[in-house]
């Protein structure tokens, strides 16, 4: 792992704080209080700090991390680190409110805990024990790893170490101690002791079988630590129920005893007023009517002289309309009368010709034209030469005209009579036709026609024809003008309508512009309509207060109510010591109706509360939630402890069946001892030197022929001691490089030589690819140690 960047926007006492880190020897260098441990230490927090902080297992890191006061309620940090992976940001929010994510380099984003502490774990590498001891290791934390391997580890301290610490235990190597096959049985016990009837894969009982249906036989310490906490979870839970419970029945018990006392203090209170309230209230439903009966008459009052004067308004113009509508029916009338008179008259000067008169003209004019037809039917050519003086005649037979022969040639087409006066009749005629007798009856038929046109005083058929035509079409004009003269009549006597128009002829000229004077006045209304009403409404003033002088009527009536309503100012003088909110009741039945309905609810509520307060408070019995909690926090420590401790077992087992066919023959802590020894020899020059270290990491340390306890140790030598071996085991786990140590102010109590010697290794180690964070408050490191030098 290598840390690029660590941010924090509080932690402690620092703000807003980025520190930039690079691969190999980082020296942060600073007066004290500057952030410099509390950067590192965020670094750690980070990794390793759950974000949901727990306020007994966390109470260290509350107490020292968390502000106080008004200073906040969040702290935070933020790591950017690389490995074989790629890169990853780590944020992490620890306080009032909590928040973990990690981004991978492909910018996948995880939030849920549990699997970001699976990244880290794998990232990392070892477990946080190696972290603690070695990587991170405090003073303090060093000088218990400086007591531990001069002083035989005793069996807890044991089963708190990785890999190292259990190859490093009871020797599982070939130079004595236990075979390898013995203690994978046994760490396979202590797994199965543990974890019984547990699946880790879904952090859960095997399946699923929680308190309401637990496994009974076969339980581990694991299941075992999970049914007691679920128990005592439960047992909260339905604590916390009855606790809620009983808060609302005390709720619901007080509310209702308040309203119950308030609804009988108001009782009791309205009943002291009671008598004065039914003379106020009977007091004021009289002056509102009177109020009411003021408002009206005031209303009267102000109405009555407008409306007489739109009443006489309105009957003038009504008075006009009706005068406009009888002279507008009196013109149509007389129009309509006059022409029928004019019909009549021309009807009269013609004779009605008859239907059967028309039918035989029209026989005897067909008759004659069929005998001319006979008489015509000729188609001759006649040449005539006088010989003499004598004068030639030529007439048509048919029709006794006399033809024109002057040019001396002309055309015969009918029967013709040639005459020579003295001398001589011819008649020429066609063949087979007695002219004579045509002639005739032509004359006789002639002479009927003649004296049916006489009659008529026709010229011929067709001035008969005409004048019948002429006859009807008059007669039809007659019949028209007769019935409109009866519609516009309407079944009135014309006398009666023209005996009304000469009573109101004189106001023909008053009639113009009417209709906008009557839209004026009337609006939408028709004038009768509104003449109508302005009549009702005086009708009705007048028959309340009299015909007879109504406006003095009216005023006095006004003034015996002012005085009726002056009399209630007494009766709200007297009643100025009864409250607002009583006066203001409307409705006296109603209000105390509610009232004691009001009363009789609260006094149903409280029993009811206290009955359910009684079922509560026996359902909660003697149990405490706080012990309950406290007992749940234990129970839970105990059970992250043990399922942590399993996980440390499977661990160990792991690592240990992947190494233990490289065990055998030789120990594992060779390059450990040989790395030891020559650091030691290098700080100290040679005066403290390892002369053996077992499996166990039992060493011997002498200083010249002096063998080293613990207790007699110098802090410089501690310090020079705990420098080795860590370098020595960080360079057995990390052997290509890839490292992390955190070194704080490490050579405080060493002298200048050991300090030299001591940097020279810290370079040493940085320069064979691992990461330092190197932290102190001493400027001399600047130039003792070559790296990226960060002033905090």
């Amino acid at each position: 792992m290598n840390i690029k960047e660590v941010s924090t926007r509080q932690f402690a006492g620092v703000k807003g704080k980025t520190v930039e880190l690079e691969n190999g020897l980082n020296v942060l260098v600073g007066k004290n209080e500057t952030g410099k441990s509390t950067m590192v230490e965020l670094i750690y927090q980070t990794l390793f700090r759950n974000a949901e902080l727990d306020r007994r297992s966390d109470k260290d890191f509350i107490e020292k991390f968390m502000p106080s006061g008004s200073n906040g309620d969040v702290v935070d940090g933020k790591l950017i680190f690389t490995t074989a992976d790629g890169v990853y940001t780590l944020q992490k929010k620890w306080g009032k409110s909590s928040f973990c994510e990690i981004v991978d380099e492909k910018g996948n984003i995880i939030e849920d805990e549990k699997k970001v502490k699976e990244i880290i774990d794998s990232e990392l590498i070892y477990k946080k024990g190696l972290y603690d001891d070695v990587v991170f290791a405090s003073q303090k934390r060093q000088a218990n790893v400086v007591e531990h391997i001069l002083n035989k580890l005793d069996k807890k301290a044991v089963e708190k170490q990785e890999l190292v610490s259990i190859i490093a235990s009871e020797g599982i190597s070939s130079t004595g101690g236990i075979a390898p096959e013995d203690v994978a049985r046994i760490i396979a016990d202590k797994i199965t002791e543990l974890n019984g009837h547990w699946d880790f894969s879904i952090n859960a009982p095997e399946k699923r079988r929680g308190i309401d249906n637990p496994w009974l036989k076969g339980n581990g310490k694991i299941l075992t630590a999970y049914y007691t906490m679920a128990e005592l979870e439960e047992q909260l839970r339905l604590t916390e129920e009855a606790e809620k419970a009983i808060d609302v029945d005390n709720t619901n018990l007080l509310q209702a005893q308040t309203v119950l006392a308030e609804a009988n203090l108001e009782k009791d209170e309205y009943d002291r007023y009671s008598e004065a309230l039914v003379i106020y209230n009977n007091g004021k439903k009289l002056k509102n009517k009177h109020t009411e009966e003021q408002r009206k008459v005031a209303a009267d009052l102000e109405a009555y002289p407008e409306l007489l004067n739109k009443m006489g308004e309105a009957s003038a113009l009504r008075g006009l309309a009706r005068a406009e509508k009888i002279i507008s029916k009196y013109n149509k009338v007389k129009e309509a009368k006059d022409a029928l008179v004019k019909v009549q008259h021309e009807i009269a000067e013609l004779v009605e010709v008859t239907d059967s008169d028309v039918t035989l003209a029209k026989e005897f004019d067909k008759a004659v034209a069929n005998l001319q037809a006979k008489l015509s039917n000729l188609d001759l050519v006649a040449i005539i030469k006088k010989l003499g003086d004598k004068d030639i005649q030529v007439k048509s037979v048919a029709t006794g005209k006399e033809i024109d022969i002057t040019s001396g040639k002309f055309d015969i087409n009918e029967t013709v009579e040639i005459t020579v006066p003295g001398i001589m009749s011819m008649t020429i005629a066609a063949k087979g036709v007695d002219a004579e007798s045509v002639k005739a009856e032509m004359q006789e038929t002639q002479q009927k026609l003649n004296e049916l046109l006489k009659k008529y005083q026709a010229k011929d058929f067709d001035d008969l024809e005409e004048k019948k035509k002429t006859y009807d079409k008059i007669s039809i004009k007659v019949v028209n003008a007769k019935a409109a003269y009866e519609n516009v009549l309407a079944g009135e006597e014309y006398s009666v309508i023209a005996e009304e128009f000469e009573k109101v002829k004189d106001k023909a000229e008053k009639v113009d512009g009417l209709q906008s004077k009557i839209e004026a006045l009337c609006g939408s209304e028709t004038i009768e309509a509104f003449a109508g009403k302005q009549e009702q409404l005086v009708e009705q003033i007048e028959g309340e207060y009299g015909k007879e002088h109504t406006l003095e009527a009216i005023e006095e009536r006004l003034k015996n109510i002012e005085i009726e309503i002056k009399k209630f100012d007494r009766v709200e003088k007297d009643a100025e010591n009864i409250p607002e909110r009583f006066l203001e009741i409307e409705d006296v039945d109603k209000y105390k109706a509610e009232l004691k309905k009001k009363i009789s609810q609260a006094s149903e509520k409280i029993e009811e509360a206290k009955k359910s307060l009684t079922k509560h408070e026996k359902s909660l019995g003697d149990k405490n939630p706080d012990d309950l909690r406290a007992s749940i926090e234990d129970a839970r420590i105990e059970f992250t402890k043990l399922k942590d401790e399993c996980l440390r077992w499977q661990h160990i087992m792991a690592v240990l069946n992947k190494t233990k066919d490289n065990m055998a023959g030789e120990s594992t802590m060779a390059d450990v001892q040989e790395k030891f020894t020559e650091y030691l020899s290098a700080i100290t020059d040679g005066k403290v030197a390892l002369t053996s270290m077992d499996e166990n990491m039992n060493v011997n340390i002498f200083s010249g022929e002096n063998p080293l306890k613990y207790d007699i140790l110098s802090e410089g030598t501690k310090d020079t001691i705990a420098l080795a071996f860590r370098l020595a085991m960080l360079e057995h786990l990390f052997p290509n490089g890839g490292g992390l140590v955190v070194l704080d102010d490490p050579f405080t109590d060493m002298d200048e030589d050991r300090t030299k010697q001591a940097c020279k290794l810290v370079q040493q180690f940085a320069d064979k690819g691992n990461q330092v964070l190197f932290v102190t408050c001493d400027n001399k490191y600047r130039t003792l140690l070559k790296g990226n030098v960060i002033n905090m």
